[in-house]
């Protein structure tokens, strides 16, 4: 009788294994062949990417089969959102983010998304709440209705963009102002958007490498220090063009009673801009091994603003170049 019952625990037992794993989604797909009312499987997959995020596990992928629109996306877990090459995957969104990471937390991978605004609100990427934020071969355009970014980040955590496109926005990519969070920009082209281009605001600190920011209306690169005593902003640019806009760089605080703004700019060109570089009220602009070229003015700065350039610099054909605050010695 003991043995019976036993092996009766233990068909009990592998039932409810078998029916654990079953259900398990470490991967969810996504087709324009797909409907919301299936598994979010490869032989059954559904038709939006929210249905596929919401059917896959923590840490799991949610893979596009083929191309088409899949709606826009909040995400509230850890989850990496894939686009093979050769499948372009679109997301329009109508006055709404278009994808809203907010969490606490979580890792999200964004890969080859295609991004559109139509509407009068909403940031293509909106990286709200989380520890870690991925976007890599993306393309954000026609965001034009919020005054933040086609990629805008509030959240305390890490952002790193790569090999992706920001244009045609109101802004290009922002970072802050009320969280210190941090943000890499590897590869990245912002072009074309009605204000600004890369903007680090508040307590950020963001790093831009390999990138080109051109023809955006205001400036190209902006530091914006808040007006809270000891809160700095930190913007480096190393080895990436400033290209045609009013202002190619550009630090400045709310007031002399706030933080600073700090920027590095080397091995680096501002060319076809107003103003090349500009430091106002209580920023400081620190340039190495850099062209400063084709300007109306090659460097700018007012009474409470530095600019400081290493001897290794190039300041030609603009049509004042401009004296820098102090000039430093290459160590």
């Amino acid at each position: 009788m003991k043995a019976i019952r036993s092996r009766t625990l233990l068909g009990v037992g592998f039932v409810l294994v078998a029916a654990a794993s079953a259900s398990a989604a470490p991967r969810t797909f996504v087709s324009t062949l797909g409907s919301d009312a299936n598994p979010c499987s490869l032989a059954s997959p559904c038709r939006a990417f929210q249905a596929a995020i919401n059917a896959v596990d923590p840490g799991g992928e949610v893979v596009a089969l083929d191309s088409g629109g899949y709606g826009t996306m909040i995400i509230t877990k850890s989850v990496a959102v894939i686009v093979p090459p050769g499948v372009h995957a679109a997301i329009t969104a109508n006055g709404v983010d278009g994808v809203n990471v907010n969490a606490a937390g979580i890792s999200v991978v964004l890969r080859g998304l295609y991004l559109s605004g139509t509407g009068t609100n909403g940031i293509g990427i909106h990286f709200v709440q989380g520890a870690t934020l991925h976007v890599e071969n993306c393309v954000v355009s026609g965001f034009t209705g919020n005054a933040y970014a086609g990629i805008y980040q509030d959240a305390t955590g890490h952002m790193f963009v790569k090999d992706t496109i920001v244009r045609n926005n109101y802004n290009g990519i922002g970072v802050g102002p009320l969280a210190p969070g941090t943000a890499s920009l590897d590869r990245v082209r912002v072009e074309n958007n009605s204000a600004g281009g890369i903007q680090a605001s508040g307590p950020s600190r963001v790093a831009v490498r390999d990138s080109v920011s051109a023809h955006n209306a205001n400036f190209n690169f902006g530091a914006f220090a808040p007006n809270g005593a000891g809160v700095n902003t930190y913007l480096t640019i190393e080895n990436s063009a400033a290209i045609g806009s009013e202002v190619g760089v550009t630090a400045s605080a709310s007031g002399v009673t706030g933080g600073t703004a700090y920027v590095s700019f080397a091995n680096s060109v501002a060319a076809y801009n107003t103003y090349g570089i500009v430091a106002n009220t209580m920023g400081v602009i620190v340039v190495a091994n850099s062209t400063v070229t084709q300007s109306t003015i090659g460097l700018s700065y007012n009474a409470a603003g530095i600019v400081r350039s290493y001897g290794d610099n190039r300041f030609f054909n603009n049509t004042s170049n401009g004296t820098p605050t102090n000039t430093l010695a290459p160590l």
